[in-house]
């Protein structure tokens, strides 16, 4: 435990707006001079503008990351989603027909049927974790109880969830 000399200089965005601290820190021996202040003022001057551009980029990131997302899960939803569910109910058809005829093809298309509607409750898995995803509207417990309750609906097991959330989120 050795004492301190400490240094907080504010990172401002060109409105002023307060996006950070610089801190800096060294034994007490040596403790900082007005100097020093100035070069960390003019530091954190030069790369404020960077900091700022830097998280701006990242926010446009993120949303175009959650938008290729949901372009994605609606592609699959209209699409092989669709195939595969027209597929099911074409083998329902095949089957009835082949109960109506004693045909020991029926057992064979139960099985066939089993293996579609399983393929199709892993796809819908699949959409839905397409679409959920931490945004920065939703914490993460939205986020559990959103994909728990997908996995009840589509496996039919019962489930609960009991969350005690605070106020304070970290950045998605």
């Amino acid at each position: 435990l050795v004492a301190r000399s400490i240094i907080v200089v504010p990172l401002n965005d060109g409105d002023g707006n307060r996006l950070g601290l610089m801190v800096a820190d060294r034994p007490l021996v040596t403790p900082f001079t007005e100097d020093d202040l100035a070069a960390a003022g003019a530091v954190a001057a030069r790369h404020a503008a960077n900091i700022d551009l830097s998280v701006l980029f990242a926010g446009l990131r993120e949303r175009a990351g959650l938008e290729e997302r949901e372009r994605l899960a609606r592609e699959m939803h209209d699409g092989i989603a669709q195939e595969m569910v027209a597929l099911g109910f074409g083998i329902d058809a095949v089957r009835r027909s082949a109960r109506g005829q004693g045909s020991p093809l029926a057992e064979e298309l139960d099985a066939l049927r089993v293996d579609v509607s399983r393929v199709l409750a892993d796809l819908r898995l699949h959409i839905g974790d397409l679409r959920i995803a931490v945004r920065p509207d939703t914490g993460l417990g939205a986020m559990i109880g959103a994909r728990l309750q997908n996995f009840g609906s589509s496996s039919g097991v019962t489930t609960r969830m009991h969350l005690s959330e605070t106020g304070f989120r970290l950045p998605a």
